[in-house]
């Protein structure tokens, strides 16, 4: 009230102030003198007198507090004082502000047994105690104090169940000041709670009373609104809420804390003299309260994330209802989360909060392909099935190099081409695993350079037929290509395909990226490049290698297949280039996930390279088989004929055993 009376509540205890302001201790007016003696050490119960200390604050009449217009109403009327800092050389005395003991209706005591300790649960009651837990409180001050009844009426029960003095003086607290000037109810904006450190808010209303036709402003009615009461509400409602978490906090800069889902307080207490060293006890020693700033938040694990969500909206000016993305850390592949904020606010008031709800992304499974999923089984065996039948056939191919029907075939070459399409079904276990920047590189590097390992062979081959026995110019002159150097025709394909590799290794390497798909609240880790041009520059290189070995195929199409595996090679060479173009079709073309790319990489490598090596391998095993067929029936026709032979001239010249014996 105008006066300095003030009554409260903050359940469990109750706590009081007489009336009056600060006065001096060398000459006490004679109504202050019942104030003598009224503080208590809130640990032992000790009465002393109540001084002022350094710094602290008093109210001083001005002008013998002769009324005046109301600053922000000339209807009201209200008292005129200042608000003083006390100096110690000025040895002022205050009027104490008392914390009590209630029971269970909220009435002061200090009866053994009668006092509550839970405001929510009253049937546990205690003995009103001071500080060590052992004197029990018992004070009976008398004197003609307002809370007797007035009108000069003496009582000893005004500090029965006061276990604790403060100084304090509700008129120099800022919700009082901002109501009396305004003359309006109002909200107040977060502050400390001078009682017990919370941060909260306070609803207040003005109220008077009419003397004499005046309007006379007589002090404010309060209610405090404890953020404790907000935090312990997030945190119950959003404990079990798939990740969900929740940031209440100021809109102004430096966006103080309200509360958090995290339970983390808002606040903490610290010495006054020391603003890092908590304090552990406001009745002993001077503190105060540092409020918290959400990158202040570090008890939680979510307040981390919760931090760098609200300064994600702050980089992006607070869009409201705007998802954005933010990362719980900046460390590859750390959780996602996806958050969005908006305003809450109560028009003309000081209340103007932005609340701020995060929610986890879901990290997409389809982006790799590890241990557990199908996909999984599905290259293991793509891979291996093709690398080992591929294996099989060169096996099958190399062993008979000295059969006549291989030795024709150019199989030095051929056999180069079969271990290549070996190495390049290996390059399929690259796919496997999450990816990471040295994955992501060995990917780009095995397959595009395997490719032209595995290419290269086949191209010179069909290149030297074609020059031997299908261009113009062989048919007017001998030409000769050894197979030295038709495989020194085959490094300009390797040089030109590492230097494309490295210097895009270099300028833009492939990396991990991470990217947060807000619409599908998904978390993606696909490899990737800063542009396209990596992917046009292979494809028009190995694009252009296949088409002319198409062109060439051909051309040599219907050559006698004495000179080589024509129609082997054109099979080969349109089978690659047919599974190329569907590949790179489908993967541009369709929506396609990770791992769902790498599925049909591997597929496609496992068609090309099994079907081309049949086509080389089976075509001359069936014509060993065919040509052992033959010279086999060659064989039983001599010797049959033979045999004939001999029967027939057995008997055109029959045995002259009979006639030699005769002559002798």
């Amino acid at each position: 009230m105008e006066d300095g009376t003030f009554l409260g509540y903050f359940a469990p205890f109750g706590t009081y102030r007489e009336p009056g302001d600060g006065f001096r201790m060398q000459n006490v007016p004679a109504k202050y003198k019942k104030f003598l003696g009224t503080c208590v050490d809130p640990y032992n119960g000790t009465q002393k007198n109540c001084i002022q200390e350094d710094g602290f604050d008093y109210i001083e009449c001005i002008d013998d507090c002769v009324l005046e217009p109301c600053h922000g109403d000339a209807d009201s009327w209200c008292l005129p004082y200042q608000h003083k800092k006390a100096i110690s050389e000025d040895d002022l005395g205050f009027v104490p502000r008392t914390y009590y003991c209630i029971d269970e209706i909220g009435t002061f005591t200090e009866e053994q047994g009668a006092v509550i300790s839970d405001v929510f649960d009253t049937s546990s009651r205690t003995t009103c105690y001071f500080g060590d837990n052992v004197t029990p409180v018992n004070r009976t001050i008398s004197g003609d104090f307002l809370y007797c009844g007035g009108d000069g009426e003496i009582c000893d029960g005004t500090f029965v169940g006061g276990y604790r003095s403060r100084n304090y003086d509700p008129r120099w607290r800022t919700w009082y000041k901002e109501t009396k000037d305004y003359q309006k109810s109002m909200w107040s904006k977060p502050y400390p709670f001078f009682s017990t450190f919370e941060i909260g808010i306070t609803y207040s209303t003005p109220f008077y009373s009419i003397e004499d036709d005046k309007k006379i402003f007589k002090g404010v009615l309060a209610v405090d609104y404890s953020f404790e009461v907000l935090r312990a509400f997030l945190k119950e409602a959003y404990s079990d809420k798939d990740g969900i978490s929740v940031l209440i906090c100021e809109e102004s800069n430096p966006y103080y804390v309200i509360g958090s889902s995290t339970g983390t307080k808002a606040a903490k207490t610290v010495l006054l003299s020391d603003l890092l060293t908590p304090c552990k006890d406001s009745s002993s020693q001077k503190c105060t309260v540092v409020r918290s700033a959400p990158n202040d938040l570090s008890e939680h694990p979510m307040d981390i994330t919760l931090a760098r969500a609200h300064s994600s909206h702050k980089q992006e000016g607070f869009p409201s209802g705007t998802w954005i993305s933010s990362k719980e850390s900046d460390d590859f592949g750390s959780r996602a989360f996806i958050s969005v904020s908006f305003v809450f606010e109560i028009p003309n008031e000081n209340l103007r909060w932005r609340i701020l709800t995060v929610m986890p992304t879901e990290k997409v499974a389809m982006d790799s392909v590890t241990t557990g999923s199908t996909l999984f089984v599905v290259l293991i065996a793509a891979g291996l099935l093709g690398a080992l039948m591929c294996t099989a056939l060169f096996l099958a191919y190399y062993r008979r190099r000295f059969n006549y029907a291989v030795m024709v075939s150019d199989w030095r070459f051929t056999s180069a081409f079969i271990i290549g399409c070996v190495a390049l079904n290996g390059s399929t276990f690259f796919l496997l695993g999450e990816s990471t920047d040295v994955m992501c590189m060995l990917r780009v590097w095995s397959f595009h350079y395997l490719i032209i390992a595995t290419l290269s062979p086949l191209l010179v081959k069909v290149w030297r037929i074609y020059q031997l026995v299908g261009s113009s110019a062989s048919r007017f002159r001998r030409h000769t290509i050894s197979h030295t150097k038709l495989a020194l025709y085959m490094l300009p394909f390797h040089v030109v395909q590492l230097l494309i590799l490295t210097v895009f290794s270099v300028i833009d390497p492939p990396k991990a990226k991470e990217w947060i798909e807000i619409s599908s609240n998904s978390h993606h880790i696909t490899c990737g490049r800063n542009s396209n041009a990596f992917r046009i520059t292979e494809l028009i290189f190995e694009g252009s290698l296949v088409l002319i070995g198409c062109i060439l195929a051909y051309k040599s199409r219907n050559l006698d297949p004495r000179f080589g595996e024509t129609k082997q090679i054109l099979f080969s060479i349109y089978n690659i280039c047919f599974i190329g173009v569907l590949t790179v079709l489908v993967s541009n073309l369709t929506d396609l996930e990770e791992a769902q790319t790498f599925v049909l990489q591997a597929i496609a490598i496992f068609w090309a390279t099994v079907i081309s090596s049949c086509a080389f391998v089976l075509s001359r095993l069936i014509e060993i088989k065919r040509s052992n067929a033959f010279r086999s029936n060659t064989s039983t026709t001599n010797l049959q004929q033979n045999e004939i032979s001999g029967d027939l001239s057995f008997r055109i010249n029959p045995p002259q055993q009979s006639v030699v014996s005769e002559k002798l």
